[in-house]
Parts: C-alpha cells; structure tokens; sequence
C-alpha cells in the first residue's frame, strides 16, 4: 500500500523508520493525548516493542516527507468488517505541528479509503480537548456526531471521547467542489 500528496508519501513501515519513530514516540508533546500503544513518551525498549507490533500487526502507515524522506508521522486505519466503515487515526511529532501536515496526510488517507477501498464511512475518536486533531477533522469535512462520556482512560483520568465522521456523499460533494486540503 502506497498513496501520495504533494509533499507526503505514506506507505508501510520499515525499519529504517525507527530513529524517527522513536523521535516521535519520546516527544512528551506527539504522546501527550494518547498515542501508539502508549500515554506517557516511550523509552526506547517500549518504542521497538510499539514499533514491531504497530508495522507488523496492524499495519500502520508512516507518513515521509517527500523532500527527505523522513517519517513525521504515523496513521491508521481499521475496517469494521461487519459495517463495511473504517476508523482513521494520525500521531505526527511535534516539530511538524502547525505545517499542514496532518491535513494532507489525512486528505490522501480519505482519498486512499474513499476511491481505492470504496469506503461508505470513515470515522475518527478525539478525546475532547484535543483543538489540533478536531480542527483537521473539521477542516476535512467531518461532522461532529456525539460523544462518549466515559469514552477513554487518558492518565489515569476518564475522559470524553468524540466521535466525527465523513460519509461517502459528504466525501463526493467535497471532491466535486474541487476542495483538497493543503
């Protein structure tokens, strides 16, 4: 699996992405709302063990720069089998905040699941609070459809969990409207 935006190109891990994953996995700031297996920064040792279970289990998609080819972050996706919908997920390092990043990376993942995939419904969960990941939901198009009071164990503390989603209409009308994210 490969997909590509005009500056990212997302792809299946490999193991030369470890040095940037474990910068991103030891970021106080990237792990701070919960993250890749993890809620605090990873040590090392827990960073090859999230490493090895995310790009071998799951898998997960690292997110390179086209420019240097370096991993910024990482994105997920799951397909509920019995629904035919799929869940989105997206951790990036701190030193790529606030560039358009996400977006995009996001944008090509709706692109990849919507036109390749035939996706009717992408959804993503936000713990309530997270202004970063609710904005690039919005800025995708994405409703906000509810919340879960009890929704996630965030350090120690329950927290409300939100739920946005994107339907495939709401997708169409985005793309018919020339709209593509930056």
């Amino acid at each position: 699996m490969q997909f590509e935006t005009d500056r990212l190109i997302m792809r299946l891990g490999q193991d030369s992405d470890f040095a940037d994953y474990l910068a991103l996995v030891s970021d106080p700031a990237s792990m701070a709302w919960g993250a890749l297996g993890s809620q605090r920064p990873q040590t090392e040792k827990r960073a090859r063990e999230t490493f090895a279970q995310l790009y071998l289990t799951l898998p997960a998609v690292a997110v390179t720069r086209k420019t240097d080819g370096r991993m910024i972050g990482v994105l997920n996706m799951d397909q509920d089998p019995w629904l035919k919908t799929w869940e989105i997920g997206y951790t990036f390092a701190s030193a790529y905040w606030h560039q358009g990043y996400a977006t995009e990376a996001a944008w090509g993942e709706l692109q990849y699941l919507f036109d390749q995939k035939q996706a009717s419904y992408v959804y993503a969960n936000v713990t309530a609070g997270n202004r970063p990941s609710e904005n690039v939901l919005v800025r995708l198009g994405f409703t906000r459809e509810g919340e879960s009071r009890f929704g996630f164990l965030l350090h120690g503390r329950y927290r409300v969990q939100q739920r946005f989603g994107l339907t495939r209409a709401e997708y169409d009308a985005q793309v018919a409207a020339h709209f593509a994210p930056r």
